[in-house]
């Protein structure tokens, strides 16, 4: 039995050190961020847990298709503070470069 997932909303596009803005989303929407960083393209999905304690992140990238899933805390996604969300997202990224 399939999962309904809830309506993803494209949150922006980064292009190397270009930040996201526009960062006042609803809490009941999982998110897609689309990063292009050092010539790859990432797709990155976020998806909010039922208990509400913690946020999952799948990365993937056109290249070639890998796939890795991180989990990030509460504090990381509150739509709040933006700065949070983007040092959030920049250690995703860092830790799957340095994979």
């Amino acid at each position: 039995m399939a999962v309904q997932q809830k309506p993803l909303l494209i949150i922006g596009y980064v292009h190397d050190t270009d930040r996201l803005h526009s960062m006042s989303l609803p809490k009941n929407f999982n998110v897609r961020a689309f990063i292009d960083t050092h010539s790859n393209q990432f797709e990155i999905y976020f998806k909010e847990h039922k208990n509400h304690k913690f946020w999952t992140a799948t990365i993937m990238t056109e290249h070639n298709g890998h796939q890795q899933n991180f989990e990030l805390p509460p504090p990381i996604f509150d739509w709040g503070q933006t700065s949070s969300f983007l040092l959030g997202l920049e250690k995703m990224i860092e830790q799957y470069n340095s994979r």
